[in-house]
């Protein structure tokens, strides 16, 4: 599994980060290119619903 930075939720063996400020595609595919990330795929249901559910859970 990974081993996810302070304050990333993970799911599965993926690390994710997000951010409540809306930016443009290229914008966020930058920042997060300088992390060593990448924007999600959303590839599954399951990983569409977990990523809905973090989204509710956070106060953006």
């Amino acid at each position: 599994l990974a081993d996810c930075p302070k304050g990333w939720p993970q799911f599965g063996d993926l690390c994710f980060s997000f951010n409540p400020e809306p930016v443009t595609w290229i914008t966020a595919a930058s920042f997060c290119h300088t992390l060593g990330a990448r924007l999600v795929e959303i590839t599954s249901k399951e990983k569409q619903d977990w990523i809905a559910q973090q989204m509710k859970a956070k106060p953006f």
